[in-house]
Parts: C-alpha cells; structure tokens; sequence
C-alpha cells in the first residue's frame, strides 16, 4: 500500500509543477501577444519590412538547430504557426505603404 501511496504522491508532485510551468508560458505568452497587438499599430509600413526581413532570417537560423534537436510535432506545428502568423502580420502591415 505504501508503494503506491509514494507513487501517487511522486505523480501530484509532476503534474502541479508541470502545471506551474505551463501556467508561467501561458501568462508570458499572453502578456507578449497583447504587446504585440498594441505596438505593430505603432510602427510605419517601412520599419514591420525591416522586422520581417530581420525576424525571417532569425527564425529561419532556429528552425536550422531545431532540426538537431528531436522536438514532438506539435511544437513544430505550433512554431511554423506563430511564425507565419507574425510575418503575414508584418507583411500586411508593410502593404499598407503601397
């Protein structure tokens, strides 16, 4: 009976740190995608096409040591999402010079 009571305990103790971190990701992500929203107003057509050109080669330099580190699918599906999703951002903001 011990050993599975140890057991339960070892698995409370994983599962409410592993929920204090993904509740520290989810705070963080969220705080920078309200930064997000607010500032991409802020900036002229010109200055998102020099951040879309600058985070294209930085992102595209992380997905280069991605490729040597075994990540699941689903990260890689969530990343190639968020980073289509800030360079079409970018782009629409750069169009709107045009």
């Amino acid at each position: 009976m011990t050993d599975s009571k140890d057991v339960l305990r070892v698995l409370k103790a994983q599962v409410a740190e592993t929920t204090i971190r993904i509740s520290h990701l989810a705070a963080r992500s969220l705080v920078m995608q309200k930064f997000i929203e607010l500032a991409l107003p802020k900036l002229s057509p010109a200055q998102c096409g020099e951040i879309h050109g600058s985070l294209r080669q930085v992102l595209e330099d992380v997905m280069s040591v991605m490729d040597d580190v075994t990540l699941p699918g689903a990260y890689h599906a969530a990343f190639l999402d968020q980073t289509n999703e800030m360079l079409r951002a970018l782009e629409k903001r750069q169009a709107d010079e045009q």
